[in-house]
């Protein structure tokens, strides 16, 4: 930790649709075969969506109370290769994890809902302390 690198809390409350967070990552900017993870860490306000927007094609898998459908088809960006484990922060709390999407900004990504894993993270975390 140092003063430009901290924590923050866990959110344990579940997040509504219309909700604005932010994601950051180094993953790709471009979907070039060879392209390179982001020398810069890049930052994006996305759109907590309706569950509806993901239940559908191409997320067949998508468990609404494990998991969070987000994404910013107006701003023309997502999370991308690379950014996988990436925070979702909403208000101030991490919220979600960047989980997996299609590499098209006009379909919403997936993220796994925090809320759900919270109980589960303390618990884990208490075992490691000496």
């Amino acid at each position: 930790m140092t003063q430009t690198v901290g924590t923050i809390p866990l959110s344990q409350e579940t997040v509504k649709k219309g909700a604005v967070c932010s994601v950051a990552g180094w993953g790709q900017t471009s979907m070039k075969t060879n392209a390179q993870p982001s020398p810069a860490l890049q930052e994006v306000e996305l759109t907590v969506m309706g569950k509806c927007m993901c239940l559908s094609r191409p997320y067949l898998h998508y468990v609404p109370s494990r998991m969070l459908c987000v994404g910013g088809p107006q701003k023309r960006k997502a999370p991308f290769l690379g950014d996988s484990g990436a925070p979702l922060v909403c208000d101030g709390k991490a919220t979600g994890i960047v989980s997996h999407g299609t590499g098209d900004w006009s379909t919403p990504s997936v993220f796994t809902r925090l809320s759900k894993y919270v109980c589960w993270i303390k618990k884990t975390l208490r075992k490691l302390k000496p």
